[in-house]
């Protein structure tokens, strides 16, 4: 039985295909229809569905996994980015002194305090906009942590009249096997030994992508 809407001419190409699959599943017990039949058999139809709905799973497979590696590469490039202003509000204090100060809170409030909308590398222009994790809930989001430099003069940055340091940064990733992650732990490792990370504790393989401050 033709569909209406079918033209001949039109089902040639996928009958042909679709007659070649059958007789691939099962070429003893399928019924095929003549090739002088216009439209396609209830079997032929099936097998159509199946095939999408395996080709669909793939699909979708493939657009989870490309967006996980677009938010992770996001994560990246924001504490890159962090880094490198923090490094250049450094290098404005007099004397390049100390880094901006994060007075208070958790890891993520510390973070905020400096990158948000209303914080202090935005507000002094370092900043274009805030950084702000892609999924920024259950358990994602942008961390920080600082240490103080003793006997810094007070007042030679405009944030603060008390001095850090060093700091640190970390974003859990989405793939927590991502080599970058663990070699980003190690190279800034001196600087996570003294940090007051809680939330998790840093360990080794531990899923985060750490940048930090430049050794003195």
């Amino acid at each position: 039985m033709a569909f209406p809407g079918h033209h001949p001419q039109d089902n040639l190409g996928a009958k042909s295909i679709l007659q070649t699959l059958t007789l691939v599943v099962n070429p003893f017990t399928l019924n095929l229809m003549p090739k002088d039949k216009d439209g396609f058999t209830l079997v032929e139809l099936l097998i159509v569905i199946v095939l999408l709905g395996i080709l669909s799973s793939f699909v979708a497979t493939g657009v989870i996994s490309a967006q996980r590696k677009g938010r992770d590469a996001q994560r990246k490039h924001d504490l890159t980015v962090f880094k490198k202003v923090m490094e250049q509000a450094r290098n404005d204090c007099t004397g390049a002194a100390y880094y901006p100060n994060a007075s208070s809170g958790v890891e993520t409030t510390r973070f905020f305090q400096l990158a948000d909308t209303s914080g202090w590398l935005v507000t002094n222009n370092y900043l274009q906009g805030k950084l702000v994790d892609p999924i920024n809930s259950g358990g994602y989001g942008y961390k920080y942590d600082q240490n103080t430099l003793p006997s810094v003069a007070a007042n030679v940055c405009t944030n603060s009249s008390s001095g850090k340091q060093a700091f640190v940064a970390r974003a859990l990733l989405e793939n927590t096997k991502d080599p970058e992650a663990n070699k980003s732990r190690i190279s800034c490792s001196n600087i996570i030994a003294v940090s007051n990370f809680t939330n998790p504790q840093p360990a080794s393989n531990d899923g985060n992508y750490y940048v930090c401050s430049e050794p003195k």
